[in-house]
């Protein structure tokens, strides 16, 4: 049980760190071969490499995506949104004794300063793959399947 407990507090520090716009540090806990997906629509057979994607972003792509956020010149999120996310209902299985996959449900509330003054809420389920790294872990894969995926949607300039 102690595995699952690390697992989740490492889960729970990505999360604090995408929320807080902490940009260097979420990304000091991605593995190299890190892919970033977030399917559009209804996945039944969910395939990045036939599925439409509201992003799909290998490790370099994504340390582009980082880098624009860190300019300051991505106004969509100028200021960073204040945001907050709850995780619950984790499933762990272990992949190998390296490896484990994860699953778990979130809500994420996004109050866009910046734009509409508004709270945007973002609700569905969280995959990821996470790698033993001495004590800890590292993220190779985090896919996030939205529950209004099939809906038109407003903009993603954030790590969800």
């Amino acid at each position: 049980m102690l595995e699952h407990e690390q697992i989740e507090s490492f889960l729970y520090l990505e999360a604090k760190y995408a929320d807080e716009a902490r940009y260097d540090d979420w990304e000091a806990l991605v593995e190299p071969d890190f892919f970033y997906w977030v399917p559009a629509g209804d996945v039944v057979n969910p395939d990045p490499d036939t599925t439409v994607s509201v992003i799909a972003d290998n490790r370099r792509r994504l340390k582009n995506r980082i880098a624009q956020l860190k300019t300051g010149l991505r106004l969509a999120q100028q200021p960073a949104s204040p945001m907050r996310r709850l995780l619950n209902n984790f499933e762990i299985n272990a992949l190998n004794e390296a490896e484990f996959a994860v699953g778990c449900n979130f809500a994420l509330f996004e109050y866009r300063i910046q734009a509409t003054r508004e709270m945007t809420v973002w609700a569905g389920r969280y995959e990821y793959r996470l790698r033993r790294r001495g004590e800890s872990f590292g993220l190779f894969y985090k896919r996030v399947d939205l529950i209004n995926a099939s809906d038109p949607l407003p903009t993603l300039a954030f790590l969800i």
